[in-house]
Parts: C-alpha cells; sequence; structure tokens
C-alpha cells in the first residue's frame, strides 16, 4: 500500500471523545497537538535511523510511533509502524515504508487540525 492508497484513517478514541463531549474539548486539542510534535520529532529520528541503518532504533522508533498513534486513533498509521517494527531487521528496503508512515502522520494531522485546531 502506497502513500497514495493511504486512506485518513482516524478516529478519537472513546476515552477522549468522553472528554471533548464532556466540555473538556480544549484538553482533547493539547493531547492531539503532543501528539503532532512528539511524532514530528520521533518521525526525524525514524528518519535518521533508516538513513544511517541502525535497524534495531528502526525497531525501537517504530515501536514508539506505533504507541503514540493509537492512543490518538491514528490507525492506518499505527498498522504502518506496527508492520515497520516487526519487519526492521529483514526488510530489504526501509526508505518506502517511512515515506508511507510520513504520508500516513501528514493525512492524520490535517485530519486533527480541522477537527480540533490542532497545530501542524
Amino acid at each position: 500500500m502506497g502513500i497514495e492508497a493511504a486512506e485518513v484513517e482516524w478516529s478519537l478514541p472513546e476515552a477522549l471523545q468522553q472528554l471533548a463531549q464532556d466540555g473538556e474539548r480544549e484538553i482533547v486539542a493539547e493531547v492531539l497537538t503532543l501528539f503532532q510534535s512528539d511524532t514530528k520529532s520521533r518521525l526525524k529520528d525514524l528518519r535518521g535511523a533508516v538513513e544511517s541503518g541502525d535497524r534495531k532504533r528502526v525497531r525501537s522508533q517504530a515501536h514508539s510511533l506505533k504507541g503514540s498513534a493509537v492512543q490518538v486513533g491514528a490507525n492506518s498509521m499505527a498498522e504502518a509502524c506496527r508492520e515497520m517494527e516487526l519487519t526492521a531487521e529483514t526488510r530489504p528496503q526501509l526508505a518506502p515504508l517511512l515515506q508511507e508512515i510520513e504520508g500516513r502522520f501528514v493525512a492524520v494531522s490535517k485530519a486533527i487540525s480541522l477537527e480540533y485546531g490542532a497545530v501542524l
């Protein structure tokens, strides 16, 4: 599945939905903004690990990204991170999957920004 085929698969988890419905929308927006800024940094680290060939670090960063994505409902991004985590040491080419993860993050970030005004 390439970037062009990646659909925005983002669904706010129930706990965050409940907070928003209970009038705590600002807290939800803050959580989502933190996800966006933290993920940007982690993706930069992941790219560095891929470019340097540090496959153990690739696996570790992919695992961390997967967890963050799951927490905010970025399910398609989490699945791509899971794939990278599981195949980091055996996949011949990591760059295409990295590009897919980055593309899914951009798509999810845009959806978050439209819905909650979180900053890209």
